[in-house]
């Protein structure tokens, strides 16, 4: 699609009293001292002078923003990435944290003028992506400290919303008669549709039937779409499913077993996060966005080597400054697809406050593919967790605050008592670091 557009600065800057400027026909400030011209820095400067939240009120938060914006301008098929924001959004609201973010403000600012012009088309069917974008570009329209002319044309999406009949309490299948008397003492009527008729017997009465009715409405391009685009999450919830298949319904790590309550407590335990060691085989640029590498992975697993894309380009100039490097992987990541490639996992990176500095997070030596990540001091019964889980559970999300580098380049989890350790307490092994001290690790 595009970075952050003038219009759309110029938005942003005229919610605020004072900004210095070094040259407002050019969109460049000034920041501590720093002169800012790239469009998207420029954007997460404005918008922190306007509200800090805006970019992300933890530093998980503010770096996923950045990750937003480098998508949002790479990105060059806006149908394909709808189709991949419809996905991400069935199960969120926003597309950072719990509030709008600069993200969804420079996504949707992207996808307008697309929308605008095939609505309803081929975009009419992504519900999720369409209520999303709706409720964008009206609470920004409610902002009344900024410039609502410069903002993009409103796009009326009432089409897409079907109605839906009101559900008719049955007695007869609550086990009640038609006649049956009331507190009150009264006989109570019999139930009427909301025709005035009789409420029919069986499928055309159920309330989930006129769901799946109005469901089967979308167009078979966009179920082959989501199909298509969940095709590798189903294939490592396979693997799961079937080491889990063995365990006992009481077992609090498997769902449906009773997992609610001990998925949550684990929500606040590291080790629910699969973190192991891999090897780089084989580092690409992403052919269609500047910002990422495309990676082949190592970490020991029968199925051979993960695709993971990391948007390490811009810090390692060359593939091969990380081909052959033993690395830190997050597995318990449900599949998603960057710009297209399907990755499958997360490398761990330490990296400062302004995301200007990022460098891999190394295992200690003697550590060997497929060593996983503990941390002492934490149960590991039943952990990590499942994909599925973690997404659920926003895990990751939870704990990442606490995922750092101490004041020596040590890894660990809120505190120097609870390092990254590959191996055994006390039986050799040793702890993770990185060349950044004080830094977060995600």
């Amino acid at each position: 699609m595009a970075p952050a557009s003038a219009t759309l600065l110029k938005w942003l800057s005229s919610g605020l009293a004072r900004i210095e400027w070094v040259d407002k026909e050019e969109m460049t400030v000034k920041v501590e001292g720093d002169v800012v011209k790239e469009p998207n820095a420029v954007a997460r400067a404005v918008a922190k002078a306007v509200c800090p939240a805006l970019v992300g009120v933890l530093p998980a938060e503010h770096a996923q923003v950045v990750q937003w914006q480098s998508w949002s301008t790479d990105t060059s098929d806006v149908f394909a990435a709808a189709v991949e924001l419809n996905t991400f959004l069935e199960g969120r609201s926003f597309l950072v944290g719990t509030a709008p973010t600069l993200a969804d403000i420079q996504v949707y600012w992207a996808l307008a003028p697309g929308v605008k012009l095939t609505f309803p088309g081929p975009l009419g069917g992504l519900v999720a992506l369409m209520r999303w974008f709706d409720f964008m570009q009206h609470s920004l329209r409610q902002e009344a400290a900024f410039d609502a002319t410069l903002l993009p044309a409103l796009v009326p999406l009432h089409s897409i919303y079907k109605p839906v009949s009101m559900p008719v309490y049955d007695r007869k299948k609550a086990g009640e008669s038609p006649g049956a008397q009331e507190p009150n003492g009264k006989v109570a009527p019999a139930v009427e549709s909301t025709k005035g008729g009789p409420v029919k017997k069986g499928k055309d009465a159920s309330p989930a039937a006129t769901a799946t009715s109005s469901g089967s409405a979308q167009s078979a391009g966009d179920k082959a779409n989501k199909k298509h685009m969940q095709q590798d999450a189903e294939k490592q919830e396979k693997e799961k499913g079937n080491k889990a298949a063995g365990k006992g319904a009481s077992d609090p790590t498997v769902e449906g077993g009773g997992g609610g309550a001990a998925a949550a407590a684990a929500a606040e335990n590291p080790n629910a996060l699969d973190i192991r060691v891999g090897r780089m085989v084989k580092v690409w640029p992403h052919p269609e966005a500047e910002k990422l590498y495309c990676e082949e992975i190592d970490c020991g697993e029968e199925g051979g080597p993960r695709q993971i894309a990391s948007g390490l380009r811009q810090f390692y100039s060359e593939a091969a400054e990380l081909e052959g490097r033993l690395v830190l992987v997050l597995a318990n990541l449900k599949p998603r697809k960057l710009v297209g490639f399907a990755s499958n996992g997360m490398v761990l990176c330490a990296s400062n406050d302004e995301h200007t500095e990022v460098k891999i997070v190394e295992p200690p030596a003697g550590a060997k593919v497929g060593d996983r990540v503990v941390f002492h001091g934490f149960p590991r019964e039943g952990l990590p967790l499942t994909p599925a889980q973690v997404q659920k559970k926003k895990v990751f999300e939870t704990l990442a605050p606490g995922l750092m580098t101490d004041g020596k380049g040590v890894c660990v989890y809120k505190v120097a008592s609870h390092p990254f350790w590959v191996g055994e307490e006390g039986g050799g092994g040793g702890p993770c670091t990185a060349p950044l001290t004080n830094a977060h690790v995600s």
